[in-house]
């Protein structure tokens, strides 16, 4: 287990009762718009279903916890699948909003204990398993809220098959969610193990000082903003790929928006693996 805080943001009660055992948590009081459970330096928030209450109950684990930087962030729940087998567990690479239209992709800079799988976010359940990857109703509102309090890699979403075509959503019960969860726990401990590892290297191990930007600042123009951008962006490849950037590296580029990029998509795709 990691000592890194963590945030856990699930569905339903049943898929909140696993993790609540697990990790000894306790109802916090005065109850204020979400169930929120906490021990040490664990926090999980039920949000209830759908996309909307998924942002919004991420919003208000990151205010219960006092606002924290770069804390892990992890959505645990089902997910209906075509023919995915029931009880498999699955790390999300790909994260799109049917609706919207929009996708994210989480950075892997770890070695996850699971496959990765894409993720659809729909509105109403996919009963008759149309889109062909892990159908759920929460996963974009968590994912596009939770990017805004801690670095990308540091938020998963992690979704166990509940049901397919051959088992469909209909014979799904309370109990059967609880069961399914239940069964990843271990492996759950050494995701956040893992990811605390990391949190730890992107926070204290590789600050980036003034330097090593004074080549970058020379060849680009960069805004304040940037700056902090640029900064961030060469700490994750410093701990990724262990050595320091440099300019001609993304020798390519025009602008200093188009270093940023460059340097998140190198970033991307660099994992880390960890014992």
């Amino acid at each position: 287990m990691t000592d890194s805080l963590v945030h856990l943001v699930v569905a339903v009660d049943a898929e909140a009762k696993p993790l609540i055992s697990w990790f000894g948590l306790r109802r916090q009081q005065p109850d204020r718009g979400f169930p929120v459970f906490r021990h040490a330096h664990i926090a999980l928030v039920v949000s209830g279903p759908g996309k909307a209450n998924a942002a919004a109950a991420t919003a208000h684990l990151h205010a219960a916890c006092g606002y924290p930087r770069n804390a892990l962030w992890v959505n645990i729940g089902v997910a209906g699948h075509r023919d995915l087998p029931v009880g498999s567990c699955h790390v999300s690479h790909a994260i799109t909003d049917s609706a919207a239209g929009r996708s994210w992709y989480p950075p892997q800079a770890i070695t996850p204990p699971w496959p990765g799988a894409p993720v659809m976010t729909v509105d109403t359940p996919d009963v008759d398993y149309a889109c062909g990857e892990l159908a759920e109703m929460e996963a974009s509102g968590f994912y596009a809220t939770a990017c805004r309090f801690s670095t990308s890699e540091l938020v998963q979403v992690v979704k166990v098959v509940s049901d397919n075509a051959g088992h469909p959503s209909e014979n799904l019960r309370a109990t059967h969610l609880t069961a399914l969860l239940g069964q990843h726990l271990d492996a759950l401990d050494l995701f956040l193990h893992r990811l605390g590892r990391l949190a730890n290297e992107l926070s204290e191990g590789a600050a980036t000082s003034g330097d090593e930007l004074a080549p970058w600042l020379a060849r680009w123009a960069f805004s304040v903003t940037q700056r902090q951008q640029l900064a961030e962006q060469l700490r994750r490849l410093k701990v990724l790929d262990g050595k320091s950037m440099q300019p001609q590296d993304a020798s390519a580029a025009r602008t200093a928006e188009e270093v940023i990029r460059k340097l998140a998509e190198r970033a991307g795709s660099r994992p880390l693996p960890l014992p």
